[in-house]
């Protein structure tokens, strides 16, 4: 008979250490079948980390887009920090897909449509990427607090993602404001 800690620990996907349990003499084959069992993600938690998703890969496409629109204002240091803050939402989105994957839940991608902007200036701009910021801020601190009250270590694993991400974009907001 399996005990209830064993089968958490196989529904994980984290093999037991057979050293300090009484199952050593248990079937691998039957291990295996154990092991592959997953647990229901909470359904709120799946979609809003699924809208999360799908934004941050929206928020890619502008950053991308404002990257074009700086290099060709000969704004290169904030060129380049949109590139670097495109990349790390890719980063953010394959963490979060493989995370929803590992609770057992199902990615929704859904289609993205292109807005094509022409900014008259350098501060129009970074206003749009002001608003942007404030749109995802709002974003992320409504799914800390779902996984706070449902998930501690899905909230645990958010927070840990968009730990340096909220410090950048609340001191560049503030920036922002002074201008």
């Amino acid at each position: 008979m399996l005990s209830h800690k064993f089968m958490i620990i196989a529904a994980r996907g984290r093999r037991p250490n057979f050293d300090s349990c009484l199952l050593q003499d248990m079937n691998y084959d039957l291990f295996c079948l154990i092991s592959n069992i997953r647990t229901a993600m909470d359904k709120r938690i799946e979609y809003a980390m699924n809208t999360l998703i799908n934004t941050e890969i929206w928020s890619t496409n502008l950053y991308l887009s404002l990257q074009v629109y700086f290099e060709g204002q000969q704004l290169l240091i904030l060129a380049s920090w949109l590139s670097a803050q495109a990349q790390d939402n890719m980063g953010k989105v394959y963490q979060m897909m493989n995370r929803i994957y590992h609770e057992g839940g199902a990615v929704t991608i859904h289609e993205i449509r292109r807005d094509i902007r022409q900014w008259p200036t350098p501060l129009a701009a970074l206003n749009t990427l002001l608003e942007h910021e404030q749109y995802i801020s709002r974003q992320i601190s409504e799914l800390h607090v779902l996984c706070q009250n449902t998930d501690s270590s899905i909230h645990s694993f958010i927070k840990g993602l968009y730990t340096k991400r909220i410090y950048v974009s609340t001191a560049f907001m503030e920036l922002l404001r002074i201008l």
